[in-house]
């Protein structure tokens, strides 16, 4: 009974939304999918594609539940047509290897055409876009790959427990969406907030942003190096 349950899940998840977002997102998920060849899946499969892209997007937003407990959170509507559907729908380690097949490349590019829109956003202070430039620290997988990218940090009493990646993102404040953002090792040369930083401004092609800084990026001195590099 289980089973059939999961298989009938596995039918209704082949096409899943995410409201309220999906309006927005799903047209930018199954173009980039099929650009990547990766829209596809075997038959029976409950994780698919786009439903694995919903819920790596999810798992930001619920930071409160595990991996398995989002999904369900993510697919308890459909419960109603399969009372039998377990709690625990897939083995351990199947989330992570679905979020493994569809590699970096495929959520950067979500990302990058996500924020395609709002090359036109209206301006929200005297004729200028607000957007703020913040800095973070995130903890990476303890795998050799990310400690021979990343390493651990390093203090007094030893090594960490797991290598970390220093983040820079900048915001546009009026609509609360990440407009693009830089990422290092956390430890090393040339991976310092400030450095990250102006890896983001040569990119950005606005114009008309009000930047708005935290006391730690030096900001008028930063603004100033900038500027005289663009002239």
């Amino acid at each position: 009974m289980i089973k059939n349950a999961i298989e009938s899940l596995a039918q209704i998840v082949q096409h899943f939304k995410f409201e309220p977002f999906a309006s927005m997102a799903q047209p930018i998920i199954e173009e980039v999918l099929t650009e990547h060849k990766k829209e596809q899946c075997r038959k029976g499969t409950v994780l698919t594609p786009a439903l694995t892209i919903w819920l790596v997007l999810a798992l930001t937003l619920r930071r409160d539940l595990n991996y398995h407990q989002t999904l369900n959170w993510l697919i308890s509507g459909f419960r109603w047509q399969s009372l039998d559907l377990p709690a625990k729908i897939l083995k351990d380690g199947a989330i992570s290897h679905a979020r493994g097949r569809l590699g970096v490349a495929v959520f950067r590019d979500i990302f990058y055409r996500l924020v395609l829109g709002l090359r036109t956003i209206e301006s929200d202070f005297h004729g200028m876009v607000t957007a703020m430039f913040d800095g973070t620290a995130l903890t990476m997988p303890d795998t050799k790959s990310n400690q021979e990218k990343y390493g651990k940090p390093r203090s007094g009493r030893g090594t960490g427990a797991f290598p970390q990646m220093r983040v820079v993102a900048l915001m546009i404040m009026s609509v609360r969406q990440i407009f693009d953002v830089a990422y290092a090792p956390y430890r090393g040369k040339k991976t310092g907030e400030k450095t990250l930083m102006f890896e983001v401004l040569e990119r950005c092609k606005l114009k008309n942003l009000l930047l708005l800084f935290d006391a730690g990026f030096y900001s008028f001195f930063c603004c100033l190096v900038h500027e005289a590099k663009r002239a």
